[in-house]
């Protein structure tokens, strides 16, 4: 069964939670819960427990929280992404939610379609319903924080605050690029293992299928400082990308 999630604001005093008319259908349709049972819960960015059902009523839920440790933190990675197609950029944030991603940046490419950022698929309740899934799937209570910007030049003005140069490597998916994504993390390896103490975090960004354009890819190189690196000579859709390169960066964690 899936992780029974709570809003901090349905957590009331001395563990008692209450779930109101507006998330008790919701609840009922991903959970089958009975009064007296206990079930594996958390806290939206706290704890893990358990969860006693004290109260099933036509418009509310009652139960009891104990907390009992901590959850598993967020990974070492943050994605940029062109926004995506809109049901697969569903599927990528329940991923997201699932895998740790700490970060989601979404702007919108020269070779993406305009009009995905204005679907309903990435309104704020619905991208926050998508990630709520990955967390229930995942046992874990971190919630990835999303940030949908507009053109790559906005991206360019808080690239520095977002992702600072001492603490995250900048990576960029490109055509063409001269490094592969696995000689950049066994390069990253070797710097580690001779002290140079490079960053231990790290952001990747994924273009749309076609890529992104010249001049988006110069804008993140010489602007923004991103390292140019391939996934292959196979184009991957951009959920297929998002795997394949959450699953090498985390080679960087064993180093």
């Amino acid at each position: 069964m899936n992780l029974l999630l709570f809003e901090k604001d349905e957590v009331l005093a001395e563990g008692r939670v209450l779930i109101g008319p507006h998330r008790r259908r919701a609840v009922l349709e991903r959970h089958t819960l009975e009064v007296g049972r206990t079930y594996t819960a958390g806290i939206v960015d706290g704890p893990l427990g358990v969860a006693l059902v004290t109260d099933i009523g036509t418009d509310k839920i009652e139960l009891e929280f104990l907390a009992k440790r901590q959850s598993p933190s967020f990974s070492s990675s943050s994605l940029i992404l062109a926004a995506p197609r809109p049901q697969m950029f569903k599927r990528i944030l329940e991923a997201a939610g699932s895998l740790g991603i700490e970060r989601i940046i979404i702007v919108s490419s020269e070779r993406s379609q305009k009009s995905y950022i204005s679907s309903h698929s990435y309104d704020e309740a619905e991208m926050r319903y998508r990630l709520w899934l990955g967390l229930e799937q995942a046992m874990v209570t971190c919630m990835p924080e999303v940030l949908v910007l507009g053109a790559v030049q906005a991206l360019a003005r808080q690239i520095d605050d977002l992702f600072p140069e001492d603490k995250f490597i900048r990576l960029l998916a490109a055509t063409g690029a001269q490094s592969s994504l696995t000689e950049m993390v066994m390069s990253h390896c070797r710097s580690d293992l001779n002290g140079l103490g490079m960053p231990s975090r790290h952001v990747f960004a994924i273009g749309p299928e076609s890529g992104w354009s010249e001049e988006e890819e110069e804008l993140f190189v010489s602007a923004m400082r991103f390292h140019s690196v391939s996934l292959g000579d196979r184009v991957l859709r951009v959920e297929t990308a998002v795997y394949v390169t959450f699953a090498q960066l985390q080679l960087l964690n064993f180093c």
